[in-house]
C-alpha cells in the first residue's frame, strides 16, 4: 500500500511549483523597479545642487549641462521644474563669442580655438561659442603663423561678441579686433570774440548807478520838503514849541528830514558817479581791441569788473557814499 497523505505532501505538483516560481520573479522585478527611482531622484538631486553652485561662480556652461540633467522626465516633478527655470536663466544670461579669421583679405577656416588652455575647436564654423562670465585667455592657431593670444572679460548677456583674426601671412604675430567704438566728435571750437561788439557788464554798472541817482534825488527833494517851518537848517536850531514835547517833536522831525536829503544827496552823487564809470568802462573796453579779435586780459583786470562796492555813511547830521573799485 502507498502511503498517499504521505507521498502528497513529499512531493509538491508541479503546477505549485510553478506558482512559486513566477512570485519570487515578480517580487525581484518589484524590487528592482523600487530601487531604480530612488536612485535616480538622488542623481537628479545632486545634479540640481551641483548646477547652482556652478551658476553661482559663472561656470554657466557647465551649470547648463546639469540643469539638462535634472531637467529630464526621469526626476521627480519638484526637482525637473525648479532645473527647468535655472536652465532657462542660465541661457538667457550665458555669453558667447563668434571667431571669424583671415588672411590676406580671405575667411580662414582651420583655426585651431584655444580657451583657458583647452581647446575648443579645430576649425572654425561660424557659430557662438558658449563662456563663462569672468576673464578669459584667447589662443588662436593657424598652420604655421605664429599663434597669437589675447584677454577678454566676458559679461553676463555679452552674447555673439565678434572676436576678429587677422594672420599676416608673412610670420609676423596677428592682429586681433572686434566691435568697435567710434570716437566722440571733437568739441567745436567757440567761435572767436571780435571787438564789434562789448560785454553788457559796462551797461548794467551804468543802469545801477543811474536808478542809484534818480533814488537819491527823490530822497532829497521829500527830506527837503518835509523839513519843520519852525527849524533852520543853517544854524540847526528850531524855534520852542507851547511845551517840552511840541519842542522835542519839531527837533525830532527836522534831524529825520535833514538825514533824508542828505542820504538823497549822497545816492545821487554817488549813483551819478557810478554811472559815468559804467559808460566810461564800456568805451574802456572797446579800445582794448585790435583788428577785431579781443587782447586778453589778465585774471587780475577780468576779475575787477565785479569788484563794484557802494558804501553809504549815514549820520543823525550827515550822510554820505563812497564808491571803490576798478574798470
Amino acid at each position: 500500500m502507498y502511503d498517499r497523505g504521505v507521498r502528497l505532501h513529499a512531493r509538491p505538483s508541479r503546477s505549485r511549483l510553478a506558482v512559486v516560481s513566477t512570485l519570487l520573479v515578480f517580487q525581484g522585478v518589484a524590487t528592482q523597479a523600487a530601487a531604480a527611482p530612488e536612485s535616480d531622484r538622488a542623481t537628479c538631486i545632486a545634479a540640481a545642487e551641483r548646477g547652482q553652485k556652478l551658476r553661482k561662480d559663472g561656470r554657466l556652461p557647465e551649470a547648463q549641462k546639469d540643469f539638462l540633467a535634472c531637467a529630464r522626465s526621469e526626476c521627480p516633478a519638484f526637482v525637473r521644474g525648479d532645473c527647468a527655470q535655472w536652465l532657462s536663466d542660465v541661457v538667457a544670461v550665458m555669453p558667447s563669442i563668434v571667431v571669424a579669421a583671415r588672411m590676406g583679405g580671405k575667411d580662414l577656416f582651420d583655426v585651431r580655438v584655444i580657451i583657458d588652455g583647452a581647446v575648443v575647436l579645430e576649425r572654425l564654423d561660424g557659430k557662438g561659442i558658449p563662456m563663462s562670465t569672468g576673464e578669459h585667455v584667447l589662443r588662436f592657431e593657424y598652420a604655421t603663423e605664429p599663434p597669437v593670444e589675447t584677454k577678454v572679460l566676458m559679461r553676463e548677456g555679452d552674447k555673439g561678441r565678434a572676436i576678429d583674426v587677422t594672420f599676416s601671412g608673412s610670420g609676423k604675430p596677428a592682429t586681433i579686433g572686434g566691435p568697435t567704438i567710434a570716437p566722440p566728435p571733437p568739441t567745436p571750437n567757440p567761435p572767436p570774440t571780435t571787438g564789434k561788439g562789448h560785454s553788457v557788464v559796462p551797461w548794467i554798472v551804468a543802469g545801477v548807478g543811474a536808478a542809484t541817482a534818480v533814488t537819491g534825488a527823490v530822497l532829497f527833494v521829500v527830506g527837503n520838503g518835509n523839513f519843520p517851518a519852525e527849524c533852520n537848517k543853517d544854524t540847526g536850531t528850531c524855534a520852542r514849541g507851547i511845551d517840552e514835547a511840541e519842542t522835542a517833536d519839531r527837533v525830532d522831525r527836522a534831524s529825520s528830514s535833514h538825514g533824508e536829503s542828505n542820504l538823497g544827496l549822497g545816492l545821487l552823487i554817488g549813483g551819478g558817479v557810478v554811472a559815468i564809470g559804467g559808460v566810461v568802462w564800456h568805451f574802456l573796453e572797446g579800445s582794448q581791441t585790435n583788428g577785431g579779435a579781443e587782447k586778453p586780459k589778465d585774471a587780475a583786470t577780468a576779475a575787477g569788473a565785479s569788484r563794484w562796492h557802494l558804501v553809504p555813511n549815514v549820520s543823525s547830521h550827515n550822510s554820505s557814499l563812497t564808491l571803490t573799485g576798478q574798470f
